[in-house]
């Protein structure tokens, strides 16, 4: 069976949610960040995806993951209310949505397989190869 062709906008994408770096334009493909095993690791799970696997990260994790990114960015203009009667603005609705964004975040590398990138929560666990 065929794998998946993701475009280079959705594997951008999936990079970015999963906390690993961009592609950039290196010309040497054993320079830079591609020198790191847990993002070769990626390219190589987001290349073999099954036509269903890659059907759930395109139709289910990218649009959740996007839609939480642009409630966080929309905070300001959303201001849900806490309370109702009189308008208490949500304190904690920020919070929320940033708590919303990573569970998805976390469900798309879950599902393909990885860890976190090291630009998720701020951990660095990569490992160089040699």
């Amino acid at each position: 069976m065929p794998a998946y062709v993701l475009t280079e906008t959705q594997k951008m994408q999936i990079r970015k949610f999963c906390g690993y770096t961009n592609w950039g334009e290196q010309p040497n493909a054993g320079m830079g960040w591609r020198a790191w095993e847990t993002n070769a690791y990626l390219e190589q799970k987001m290349n073999a995806l099954t036509p269903e696997e890659g059907d759930r990260v395109v139709n289910l994790y990218i649009p959740n993951c996007l839609a939480m990114e642009t409630n966080i960015q929309n905070v300001s203009q959303l201001l849900l209310v806490d309370t109702a009667a009189v308008f208490i603005r949500n304190k904690l609705q920020l919070k929320e949505n940033i708590q919303l964004y990573n569970y998805w975040r976390l469900q798309l590398c879950q599902f393909l397989g990885i860890g976190p990138g090291e630009f998720f929560g701020g951990s660095r666990n990569s490992r160089m190869v040699v």
